[in-house]
């Protein structure tokens, strides 16, 4: 709210910022709610709230379309957007930084194996929201598109050289298909839904507004607390310890056994490049959240406390994501 009306009074464009409004924050959602209330010429408590909808509604709309069944549709909108619970309508970002993040992991782990380039571009579209929501948000979309990029290059090579014809046709004959060209227009289109958090960031950094998490000496901060085992041991406990967290984890390691179980079972083959990223993705995830409290400017324990609820919202999102991709390999 406070940088919705920031944005709408430009009287208070060039004040100073209270250092508690994090003004390094990327601001897509208060110039949202700020063009929502400048529209109805109407400034309060409850209006701009509802640039939360506008925000809201695109992944909801993801959720129930990716796939065709029922069951699969719901199971994506409760993990990912209703479980957001009260985050949905009292402004707080986390719970819908967490949905972005998952849907960006789902559409892109299904364009990693199908190449579809309607999934590349839906997972460009929720990367490019979570860039725009918080500065982890450029975080997760930078490390959604190197597992499900670096995945589907892997493959792509892969394939290519399988499918190389000077390796002779008894070598070729029980390898896959080569793989389609590798969509680097698409790839290119979808960056540049990301340019504006780029513009943001680069213009921040030109003028000094930078984080308050990376005050002071941040590589002596993390190298003394990383070699003090109480310390290091907290913040990875406190990292995986949630529920959440960790039932998914589990979650997803016997679904995956189970799936693996009824792929032989069927004589059928599970679709790797299309799994890896999610746990590549939230172990990547998982340690950058480690990082970020073991050089924090403040008491680790503390933040840690304080905190980590909420930002364990997007690593829960990303196991989700795997889980989901799982129950969409089986008919």
């Amino acid at each position: 709210m406070f940088h919705a009306g920031t944005a709408l009074d430009e009287r208070l464009w060039h004040a100073p910022f209270p250092a508690w409004a994090h003004p390094d924050y990327p601001k897509l959602l208060a110039v949202t709610a700020a063009a929502w209330a400048a529209r109805f010429h109407l400034w309060n408590d409850v209006l701009p709230k509802g640039a939360l909808v506008l925000l809201w509604a695109p992944a909801v709309c993801l959720a129930l379309g990716f796939s065709r069944r029922w069951p699969l549709r719901l199971f994506v909108l409760t993990g990912l957007v209703l479980k957001a619970g009260e985050q949905l309508w009292n402004g707080e970002m986390d719970g819908l930084l967490a949905a972005y993040a998952g849907l960006a992991l789902l559409y892109g782990a299904r364009w990693a194996d199908e190449r579809a380039d309607a999934d590349l571009l839906a997972a460009a579209v929720c990367a490019a929201l979570c860039a725009g929501l918080k500065n982890e948000g450029l975080v997760l979309a930078a490390i959604a598109a190197a597992c499900t990029g670096g995945v589907a290059f892997a493959t792509t090579r892969r394939r290519a050289g399988a499918a190389d014809p000077g390796r002779g046709a008894g070598a070729a004959a029980d390898t896959p298909a080569a793989a389609p060209p590798f969509p680097w227009r698409v790839i290119l289109a979808a960056k540049l839904l990301v340019l504006p958090s780029l513009v943001w960031l680069v213009w921040r950094i030109t003028h000094g507004v930078v984080s308050e998490l990376a005050g002071g000496d941040v590589g002596a901060r993390f190298a003394s607390r990383l070699a003090d085992a109480d310390v290091r041991s907290a913040v990875f406990s406190g990292i995986l310890r949630p529920k959440q967290v960790r039932a998914n984890g589990w979650l997803f390691v016997a679904a995956a056994a189970a799936a693996r179980f009824l792929a032989k079972k069927r004589g059928l083959r599970l679709p790797w490049r299309r799994l890896l990223p999610a746990p590549l993705a939230a172990a990547a995830y998982a340690f950058v959240l480690a990082a970020v409290y073991l050089s924090t400017p403040y008491d680790a324990l503390w933040h840690l406390q304080t905190s980590a609820s909420r930002s364990t919202q997007s690593l829960f999102a990303l196991v989700f994501a795997g889980i989901a991709t799982l129950a969409s390999t089986f008919p």
